[in-house]
């Protein structure tokens, strides 16, 4: 019986040696401030650009390869000139492009698909020459 109480004792002080230490952890966490990121502004920062030169260059030539392969077609609403990622930088966009004999305006929706948000735009002002990027 001796030893029981012993050992029971023996337990219930390491069990409050261990809450003592995670209270003084505790409070020494309290104690600390939180850091913040906030950097001062430095005056001789100069910006990066993404603009370059040689990819504007790039761009007009596929403009003018893009228009000439368009005029060289007849495209209709029904059957439009479209060409998926026309500038190889979004492969998730294409440049739609068509005729109409008749001012028209346009309006599409995409992501109709299963937990898809649909997304809608349309280009009210009404053209006989529709383009557009999607």
């Amino acid at each position: 019986m001796f030893g029981f109480i012993l050992v029971l004792l023996a337990g219930l002080s390491a069990c409050s040696n261990d809450k003592d230490d995670k209270t003084k952890d505790d409070s020494k966490d309290k104690t600390k401030k939180e850091q913040v990121f906030d950097p001062k502004p430095d005056p001789d920062a100069k910006q990066i650009s993404s603009y370059n030169d040689d990819r504007m260059e790039e761009q007009k030539k596929k403009d003018k390869d893009i228009l000439s392969e368009y005029k060289d077609g007849d495209y209709t609403y029904d059957e439009p000139f479209i060409k998926l990622d026309p500038y190889d930088t979004s492969p998730l966009s294409a440049l739609v492009m068509f005729e109409t004999k008749n001012p028209t305006s346009v309006k599409i929706t995409v992501g109709k698909e299963k937990y898809e948000e649909p997304i809608t735009n349309e280009w009210k002002k009404a053209k006989k020459s529709i383009k557009f990027q999607c």
